[in-house]
């Protein structure tokens, strides 16, 4: 067995990534790493009597070298005679209507379909072809952002989302090996030219960045790695004692609040503090999105110079921290709906501003007379086929039976499917604008517009709609 081929296979049996009859589904991009990490699992398959298929996403950025990979793949896929999924996502029209940046849409992307077709296979394992480089790219990028000991740990060997077991049996090797062997072993793979480009932040930090800090220190990916490992096991550590400490502390108020003595509290140690604060935000809100260091040190400040607060401290996501005599209250606070729009509610025409208070904007449409870049512009501005189009328009909220076309979408979506697989909250589907034209929707505004209403090559006179937030 090959030196590389005994290395991977010690690293998966030293931190148990696969058992005996695993399904696994292979993600390939048909670059070098993901190449060599189906060759090597098809390899070591029988040793673990594993049962692979591969699994593609084509993210439609690069034309036809997109396709070729995606057929590149599914050839690979059938000479290992594996079953083999793949999808086409338009990347860049789910950044612009996501309002993301393009790398975090096609990571979004990519963990979705993957997670669809091991949820629809009943796959367990999915794994990934993440190296040491990738992982010293990741780590490097989250301290030029800003991160804390947790984003210092970097990738995991194996870790999970929304059920399936991630695995990366290649974190510990290096790309120059994969590389080698690949030479060695005659083996082609893909080139992905957007790699080379410098327009997204990793590609800066892989091209420009790393090479430049290798130069003064040509162990710092290993040391890095080194870094990780450490910082992964002090996170474990802390959240064990920090899941003790919630224990002895912490009390349920009801399903909204939680308190801890503040006398209790400030006997702790700083790290105890800060990573309390954390996991009772996490306890109430099942994450940490929108909180940051800045948050965590408002609320601890907060919390030391404060004995009694009626008013409290408002935070993102509805959290409030109060302080009610010796106790430290963190509440998740009840949106309230003020305004249930009546459907049929207002008319748009073209160049007279609509003002509805109600639904908290102020609408107007106007013609184009210069040439648009689609691609590039707010999500509450959009671009529709004039011709298309009879006014007044009608701005309403939604309607039992709703229909629409969502652009880049095959066919009709009943809206309240729409609402759902968008993540609208229930309680917020009506306080959402929709600009309809006849009985069609053509803006589900701040959101997507109509394939039916779109602006197209043979589009003569161009009509814009802008949603301002009073």
């Amino acid at each position: 067995m090959d030196p590389l081929t005994e290395k991977i296979k010690d690293l998966i049996q030293s931190q148990n990534l696969f058992t005996a009859g695993d399904r696994a589904l292979v993600c390939v991009s048909g670059g070098p790493d993901s190449t060599f990490l189906l060759y090597m699992l098809k390899e070591l398959a029988a040793s673990y009597k594993l049962k692979l298929s591969v699994a593609h996403l084509n993210h439609c950025l690069r034309g036809k070298e997109s396709d070729q990979d995606e057929v590149f793949v599914g050839n690979l896929a059938k000479k290992f005679n594996l079953s083999f999924y793949s999808k086409k996502v338009d990347v860049e029209k789910v950044a612009r209507r996501q309002n993301l940046c393009l790398e975090d849409a096609a990571r979004r992307a990519r963990y979705d379909f993957f997670i669809k077709i091991a949820s629809r296979y009943n796959i367990k394992k999915i794994a990934l072809a993440h190296t040491k480089d990738d992982q010293a790219e990741t780590i490097l990028m989250r301290i030029l952002r800003g991160t804390g000991l947790k984003g210092l740990g970097g990738m995991k060997m194996q870790s999970s989302l929304k059920g399936k077991d991630l695995v990366r049996p290649l974190l510990e090797i290096e790309k120059k090996e994969i590389l080698q062997y690949l030479k060695k072993k005659g083996i082609k793979s893909r080139l992905d030219s957007s790699n080379l480009k410098t327009d997204y932040f990793r590609n800066k930090v892989r091209l420009k960045v790393i090479p430049f800090i290798l130069k003064l220190a040509p162990q710092f990916k290993n040391n890095l790695f080194k870094i990780s490992q450490m910082a992964q096991e002090i996170e474990a550590f802390m959240q064990g004692q920090l899941s003790c400490l919630c224990k002895k502390y912490v009390r349920k108020i009801n399903k909204d609040s939680l308190r801890i003595k503040r006398n209790a509290f400030l006997r702790l140690a700083i790290a105890e503090r800060r990573g309390l604060i954390r996991k009772m935000i996490k306890m109430q809100q099942g994450d940490l999105k929108n909180i940051d260091f800045k948050h965590i040190k408002i609320i601890e400040d907060f919390i030391k110079e404060n004995k009694t607060s009626p008013q409290g401290l408002d935070l993102p996501r509805q959290l409030k921290v109060k302080i009610a005599a010796d106790n430290i209250i963190f509440t998740k606070k009840k949106i309230r709906i003020s305004f249930k729009p009546r459907p049929g509610f207002k008319l748009l025409d073209i160049g007279k501003e609509l003002n509805i208070p109600g639904f908290g904007f102020k609408f107007l449409a106007s013609k184009v007379n210069k040439k648009v870049r689609l691609k590039r512009h707010s999500k509450f501005v959009e671009y529709f086929d004039q011709d298309k189009l009879k006014f007044p328009l009608t701005v309403r909220s939604r309607r039992n039976g709703d229909i629409f076309f969502p652009l880049g979408a095959l066919g009709k979506k009943k809206l309240k499917k729409f609402f759902i697989d968008e993540k609208v909250k229930r309680s917020m589907r009506n306080n959402v604008p929709l600009i309809v034209c006849g009985g069609d929707i053509i803006w589900v505004v701040g959101m997507r517009i109509s394939d039916r209403y779109k602006v197209a090559a043979k589009t003569k006179a161009v009509l814009k709609i802008q949603a301002k937030k009073i």
